[in-house]
């Protein structure tokens, strides 16, 4: 079966980059972090109330003192995690490729896409189907369809000469997707 047409993707390492960010989001660790701060406030005026009363550090103080402690540790966790996340699929994708940036190939059929690597032929095609995708989203410069099982097609809009027939053509394909833009 032919392909109804083919692309030639180029995406660099900064836009793989921003497509992996958006998908790790510090969103997800909201609930630990309001919780950790809750837990470091309730530790906090714990030990404000022992000094003030008893004005002595005993066994009680230094347990509510490490609970602040590792309140802060976790935060600080929790915010930096997506950087080192993001840098982890970067170090992945050199070490796998050898490349920084990424070079492949989308056949678009009438049923699903068809992503292939030039640089690792050996690797063969990924299949994903239209349906798949549940959302598009729009970064100005390339688009990223994610699919309900995790992946992600990067298009770079430069590498696309006739973007707007692109752009119908996956809006009618992907009828389900829910677009999202992001500047």
């Amino acid at each position: 079966m032919q392909p109804l047409f083919t692309l030639d993707i180029a995406i660099s390492e900064e836009q793989y980059r921003r497509g992996v960010a958006y998908g790790v989001k510090t969103g997800g660790h909201l609930v630990n972090i309001v919780l950790q701060i809750v837990i470091a406030g309730w530790a906090a005026c714990l030990m404000i109330d022992q000094i003030v009363r008893g004005g002595k550090i005993d066994f009680l103080f230094v347990i509510l003192a490490l609970l602040i402690i590792s309140s802060i540790a976790l935060i600080v966790t929790y915010l930096k995690q997506p950087k080192r996340v993001v840098q982890r699929e970067i170090d992945s994708l050199v070490t796998t490729t050898g490349f920084s940036d990424q070079l492949f190939s989308i056949a678009f059929f009438d049923g699903e896409m068809q992503i292939s690597y030039p640089r690792m032929p050996e690797k063969g095609a990924a299949h994903a189907a239209y349906g798949d995708v549940n959302k598009i989203v729009d970064f100005g410069d390339f688009l990223l369809l994610v699919s309900k099982r995790g992946f992600g097609v990067y298009i770079n809009k430069n590498n696309v000469p006739q973007y707007p027939d692109l752009e119908k053509f996956i809006s009618q394909k992907c009828a389900g997707a829910k677009w999202k833009t992001i500047n």
